[in-house]
């Protein structure tokens, strides 16, 4: 359990890094319902990450130039 918890805080750590080296933004949204997941997206320079935990949706924009 700790190993995971571990592997979430380091996923989060790397997109915290690369969203501050490209200038990105981090959302945060309750999510009504239960759900677990991810999603990644890219669209003209525009990248989105978005993951969800349970009630909490975290989702990374960042733009490449």
């Amino acid at each position: 359990m700790i190993t995971i918890i571990f592997i979430i805080a380091a996923v989060f750590w790397m997109l915290l890094m690369t969203m501050q080296k490209y200038g990105g933004e981090l959302f945060i949204n309750p999510v009504v319902g239960l759900m677990v997941g991810a999603l990644y997206h890219e669209e003209d320079g525009e990248h989105t990450f978005q993951i969800l935990l349970g009630l909490v949706s975290l989702t990374f924009v960042w733009y490449n130039e």
